[in-house]
Order: C-alpha cells, then sequence, then structure tokens
C-alpha cells in the first residue's frame, strides 16, 4: 500500500502517494522521525526523537530509532548541525538490507 506525500501534494488532481519500499517512502519516514517527539503519536508513543529544542540530536537515538520501526533499512550516515539561523539540518543516508 502506497502511503501520502508529506507535505501534502497533488499531481494530476490526485494526492501525491509514495510507493511502500520506495527510496523516497523511506526518507520521509526517517524525516518524519526527526520531527516527532517521543510520546507525540498515540498509536506508536516510541516513535520519534527528543526534542530537539535544547540538546543536539544523537545519531544513536536516531539509528536505534530506525531499526526499531524500519528494520528493512540501515543507517549509512547521519550528520546533524547547527546553522548560521540556530536551526538544525540534519543530513542521512541509508540503505536497503539485503
Amino acid at each position: 500500500m502506497d502511503c501520502l506525500s508529506f507535505p501534502i501534494k497533488f499531481t494530476a488532481g490526485r494526492i501525491k502517494t509514495l510507493p511502500r519500499g520506495s527510496y523516497e517512502y523511506y526518507r520521509q519516514i526517517l524525516t518524519l522521525s526527526i520531527l516527532t517527539e517521543n510520546g507525540e503519536h498515540p498509536i506508536t508513543p516510541d516513535f520519534g526523537i527528543l526534542d530537539p529544542t535544547f540538546i543536539s540530536i544523537e545519531p544513536v537515538d536516531f539509528i536505534l530509532n530506525a531499526a526499531r520501526f524500519l528494520p528493512e533499512i540501515e543507517i549509512t550516515n547521519m550528520n546533524p548541525s547547527l546553522r548560521e539561523d540556530g536551526s538544525l539540518s540534519v543530513e542521512f543516508d541509508f540503505r536497503l538490507r539485503n
């Protein structure tokens, strides 16, 4: 089953979806895990990471979260950094496990 693209987008009058198992599908789920604080999602309260407002994102927390909820992928690189404007930027790479 496909999932909705976030943010919501429309293509040819339809809501854009991402095919399950595609690179974009996993990238979106991983991005949402960074944007979601633990306890924020009522169905899966362990999904997400600690709020990085006053602490930096710990790569190990992100990797463990990915391993728990997406065992079919492996995080190969993660680089959290602070931008000049004070906002947080997180870059990551992953691959599908065989």
